[in-house]
């Protein structure tokens, strides 16, 4: 809500609407003097991050100038695209500026800190909790004024907190204090576990050994890899082609390499990855399902 509604009036620092304005009634003969003003404090929305209402005013303008858009949209839809494109001309023309002054209300507003923004300033109740050694945990608490009792707290490097809250008295704070804590040994016990595991993790894969592996959108394609050497983290794989050994399924040749070799470390499980989309596994020798040619996209 505060990038929504706070800045609305000091973001004006850095732009001026009624030049904007100008600027869209130039490029657009959709717009007019009036329309112009409202897209000016829309423009502004959509820089502060209010995406959705900058969005609904466009259709609402786009709506008043067509009606709504009918089952034959198309001019509907390039009137709306009109609008849009001169609005993001502005938005690129201006962007760099109003992100600027932005960043100096933000700075003016909070302080230097990511942190201590959050922290009262000159209250002499402010303390720090006491954290356990190897606990990636930081929490104060503090009374505010009007005898309010405050807590906030924070995990690893995050820069939003995990909690801030009001609370009825101080006994709460560290209540909730000890649950971030009890949260955050349990989870570096867990990533000491995995770490572990992947350290003594050993793979069975052996020179010669088939892997697929599937991945596609809205279609299904199978990859093949071929074990070429075997080490004891890793293994030397090369890509190798596949037949259609029915309508819709495939099967290995190996042998008959149409890749380069590869240096691949084996994950837990037997897992191999080769791109962000894509991990192969050992293959079980049954036919794998492939989307069949003239389907798919």
């Amino acid at each position: 809500m505060f990038r929504g509604v706070k800045i609305l009036g000091e973001i004006d620092m850095g732009f001026n609407r009624e030049s904007v304005s100008r600027e869209l009634v130039r490029v657009s003969k959709l717009v007019q003097a009036d329309d112009a003003t409202l897209l000016a404090d829309t423009f502004a929305r959509y820089l502060i991050g209010d995406r959705k209402t900058a969005l609904g005013r466009l259709k609402a303008l786009a709506n008043s100038k067509l009606g709504p858009p009918s089952a034959d949209s198309a001019e509907y839809n390039q009137t709306f695209k009109t609008l849009f494109d001169v609005f993001y001309r502005a938005i690129k023309a201006n962007t760099a500026r109003v992100a600027s002054q932005e960043r100096q209300v933000l700075g003016m507003r909070f302080g230097p800190g990511p942190r201590s923004s959050w922290l009262p300033k000159d209250n002499e109740t402010l303390e720090q909790f006491r954290i356990p050694s190897g606990v990636d945990v930081e929490a104060y608490k503090w009374q505010e004024p009007n005898g309010r009792w405050m807590g906030v707290g924070w995990t690893g490097n995050a820069k939003k907190p995990s909690f801030y809250y009001q609370f009825r008295n101080e006994g709460r704070i560290q209540e909730e204090v000890d649950i971030l804590i009890q949260q955050r040994q349990r989870h570096k016990e867990y990533k000491d576990k995995k770490q572990e595991e992947r350290r003594n993790y050993k793979h069975d894969l052996v020179e010669g050994d088939i892997l697929s592996g599937s991945w596609g959108y809205d279609q299904t394609n199978v990859s093949w890899y071929q074990v070429v050497n075997a080490g004891e983290k890793s293994v030397k794989i090369r890509e190798i082609a596949s037949k259609m050994a029915s309508n819709d399924r495939v099967v290995p040749l190996p042998g008959k390499f149409v890749g380069p070799a590869m240096n691949k470390r084996v994950s837990t499980g037997g897992y191999v990855k080769i791109k962000s989309y894509l991990s192969v596994s050992k293959w079980d020798g049954r036919p794998k399902y492939e989307t069949p040619v003239g389907y798919g996209h």
